[in-house]
């Protein structure tokens, strides 16, 4: 791994059909003309009532495809569903929700492949990065992960990435931009609920630290 003072990494959470497009477009637009290269996490059948409010973009699976082949994103698997089924929070107890944690071992493959399924006939191969839900995960989560090829999780709250039952995580700890001293910092971003104030404070981050960001594939 190349070692840095301090670098960031962005992923985009919640992203699916139903989402606020004109803020997700936004964002792009800031990253893509900055050439930098988020992380999408995707949900591949999204289900959740409080992420479906927005109206549905019929055109969703055909513009994020284009990105993806460009290579303008990358993609992670933002869950299967992002319908809880525990009140568990998980190895990092982050939150009281979770679409795997405290589910059996079947259960959560079950998900994942399903989940796999669905962005495999939506033209996205090879998908090995996941990205669990309220950031709830458990040993049986990591144990799923492996069994359906997925090599990367982004999640935890270290300065670095570092390796878990094998797999390699990228940590993410932060919502909005602060200069630190050291580390590799991963902003996670909700562009429902993206503010305008918070697009001009990372707009003006961007602006000042764009030397600082990197891709995940860098890494």
């Amino acid at each position: 791994m190349k070692h840095f003072k301090v670098k960031y990494l962005v992923r985009m959470d919640d992203i699916s059909p139903y989402m606020d497009h004109d803020n997700f477009n936004r964002l792009l637009s800031l990253f893509i003309g900055n050439n930098i290269k988020p992380l999408l996490g995707i949900i591949p059948d999204n289900q959740d009532k409080r992420l479906r409010r927005f109206p549905e973009n019929p055109l969703f699976w055909n513009e994020i495809h284009d990105l993806y082949s460009d290579n303008k994103i990358s993609i992670a698997m933002h869950g299967y569903q992002h319908v809880y089924s525990t009140v568990n929070g998980g190895m990092l107890g982050l939150n009281n929700k979770s679409e795997f944690a405290g589910e059996a071992f079947e259960n959560q493959v079950g998900k994942l492949i399903k989940g796999k399924e669905i962005l495999f006939n939506k033209g996205f191969h090879n998908i090995d990065t996941f990205m669990a839900p309220s950031h709830s995960f458990d040993l049986n989560t990591l144990s799923a992960l492996k069994k359906v090829d997925i090599r990367y999780v982004t999640d935890g709250l270290t300065l670095f990435p570092y390796i878990n039952n094998s797999l390699v995580f990228f940590p993410s700890q932060i919502e909005s931009p602060f200069l630190f001293p050291t580390g590799i910092w991963t902003l996670c971003l909700h562009s429902n609920s993206f503010t305008k104030t918070q697009f001009l404070n990372l707009e003006e981050f961007i602006r000042k630290h764009r030397q600082t960001f990197l891709d995940f594939e860098y890494l």
